[in-house]
Order: structure tokens, then sequence, then C-alpha cells
């Protein structure tokens, strides 16, 4: 056994120093032995790479670039499931409930995409269809490419079917040109580092039709499927939203624009909890009192939220303490902020 992964080891080695060359088969060996230790090392080279290969694929990144005028933000959920919603495990039902449960209450058309629906909806290039088949390319990946089409040709959103969506979510949080999950951690050093710094999050992506970034990443993706037969990094689709984001000053705007939802310790709290004993009464205080962690000092009594009436109504009472602080915790910082106390309603069918 110890023999096969071995040989396993070494052809991967040979793969990535056949196609990528002697500088980043090092950085890939460096990142395999500490990935903690030489992560800014290996972020900064393989965007180098990234920026290069954009330039070489000719990705037009033009302020000047035609886009399509659209008004209204695409009421469309679109997640994926490659067997099909009979061959999912429980865990993957239970989340496309929630995320079926968003699109009813938000009067959202729901697509759930399989092998053997998507040519229904989008046309994927045939070369890259038959390395899916063949098994050259992983489905994780296809998924990208799939992902970044639908954006470009429709809109909406894209929700990765193992995402469990909050009762409490609203259609009018993600409307707009481009959204995404902006999720700082509270405590950095406890978690793990993201490509994009907590930016965005490639499982959750939203904005309108026809925007010249959504089709850039695409590009940029097939280009680079096309000319690599391995990845040299999973998360390929993290470097080529940061080549957008470092090169597109629109895109840059429009993601340092994102409001702070969660931060990262509430986003990633099921894949961190999967394996503790439910508590529902600690899982209904996550769900009701995520927006609090927001603030200083604290708010989590003068906020309360009935989801349960139609509609469902949000109260905020006046606080004692002022001023009021919002926690900027990618700048360390707070910043002083108003709200109004009153009551708000939001319809929405059940």
């Amino acid at each position: 056994m110890k023999l096969q992964i071995l040989q396993k080891k070494m052809a991967r080695y040979r793969q990535i120093l056949k196609y990528y060359g002697l500088k980043l088969t090092c950085v890939y060996f460096l990142a395999q032995k500490s990935d903690k230790m030489f992560y800014d090392f290996r972020r900064k080279i393989l965007l180098d790479f990234v920026l290069k290969l954009r330039k070489e694929a000719q990705i037009d990144d033009s302020s000047n670039e035609k886009e399509e005028e659209t008004t209204e933000f695409p009421k469309i959920i679109w997640t994926m499931w490659q067997q099909g919603e009979a061959q999912m495990p429980g865990t993957v039902q239970t989340s496309i409930k929630t995320i079926k449960n968003f699109a009813k209450r938000n009067d959202c058309e729901f697509y759930l995409l399989t092998d053997e629906n998507l040519a229904d909806f989008i046309n994927i290039p045939r070369d890259i269809t038959e390395k899916y088949k063949k098994k050259e390319l992983s489905a994780a990946h296809y998924s990208d490419i799939i992902r970044f089409s639908l954006l470009c040709q429709y809109g909406g959103i894209w929700m990765d079917a193992t995402l469990f969506v909050s009762p409490y979510a609203t259609l009018e949080m993600f409307e707009g040109d481009f959204f995404s999950l902006n999720h700082p951690p509270i405590r950095s050093e406890q978690i793990e580092r993201t490509v994009g710094d907590f930016k965005w999050a490639g499982f959750f992506l939203a904005g309108k039709k026809g925007k010249p970034y959504f089709k850039h990443i695409r590009d940029l993706y097939l280009y680079y499927v096309r000319k690599y037969p391995v990845f040299i990094h999973y998360l390929m689709m993290d470097y080529f939203i940061l080549s957008e984001y470092k090169c597109n000053p629109y895109f840059e705007s429009l993601v340092d624009r994102l409001p702070i939802l969660a931060p990262a310790e509430r986003v990633w709290f099921l894949r961190d909890h999967a394996h503790d004993l439910f508590d529902e009464k600690e899982w209904e205080e996550i769900l009701s009192n995520w927006i609090c962690n927001a603030f200083e000092p604290n708010v989590s009594k003068l906020i309360s939220i009935h989801p349960d009436e139609k509609p469902f109504r949000i109260k905020i009472k006046k606080g004692d303490t002022k001023p009021y602080y919002y926690k900027d915790r990618r700048r360390n910082e707070l910043k002083k902020c108003i709200y109004k106390s009153g009551e708000y309603k939001k319809s929405c069918k059940l």
C-alpha cells in the first residue's frame, strides 16, 4: 500500500514537472511539505503564473468591453449534482431542501442541473465535456466552468448543492452586479487561509447576466484546462477570480464593497461541527443571532426576528449604549454606524 502511494506521488510530480517546469514544481513540493509555512510564497508564484496565462489567453479586461444592459436582477437559483437528486447523500438532500425553500420564499426559479439536463440550459464546449466524460477533468472543476457560464449567460445565484441556506436569508441580500460571501474571520490565526483572503466564496456567487468579469473568468478557465492536463492547485478557480480582481478595477470595487454578512467561523460552522451532537437551542441561536456578531457593543438583546409571521417581522429596540460600531474585521477597526429602531416587515411566500 505504501509503495502504491509513493508511486502515485512520483507520477504526480513527473506530470507537474512536465507541464509546469522546475520552478512551479518546487513550489508545489514546498506546499506539500508545509502549506502554512509557504502559503504567501506559493500564492505569489501562482498568481504571477495566472496573470501571465491571462495575458497569453488575451483575456479582454478593458472597461470599454460591451456588456448587456440589465437593470433587474434575475430571480434564478442554480445548483448542480451531476448524478441527479435521487443519488444525493442524505446531508446533500437536506441542503438542497434549504435552497429550494429559499427559492420558494423569494419567488425565484430553481434549477438543479445534472449530467442529463445540462445541455437544456447551456452549451459547454465539446472538448471540455469530453475531458469530463473521460475523467480527465474532475466533476468539481467541470462545475466551476458551468457556474461562470451560467452566470454570464443568465445571471442569478449559484449555490453549491452542499450549502445550507439560513431561513432568515432574503434575495435582497444578494442582488446587484456581483455578490459573493465576504467572510473575514474573527480569529484569523485559528482558521485555514483562503486564496482570496475571504473576500469571496466560489460556492456562492451571484450577479446580473452578461457581465464581462464572469466571461473573463470562464474563458481563462477554459484556456487553462485546454493547455494543462493536470491542475497544479485544486482551487484554481480562486486564482482566476483573483486575477480578475487584480486586472479589472470595476470588479475590484464591487468585491471591496461587499457587505460582511457573517464571519468565516459562521460560514464554515456546519463543516467544523458536523460530528458534534445536535443542540436545538444552540442551533436556533446561531441562525437568529449571526448578524449581532458584526456590532459592538453587543446588540443581541436589541434585535429579534420572527420568521413564522406572515410577513415575517424584524424588531429593533432602542439601545441604551451609544454609539454603536460596525466591526470591519479586514481592517481590524470599528466604524461608527447609525440604525433606526422600530419594526420592519418583509412579505414572502412560504
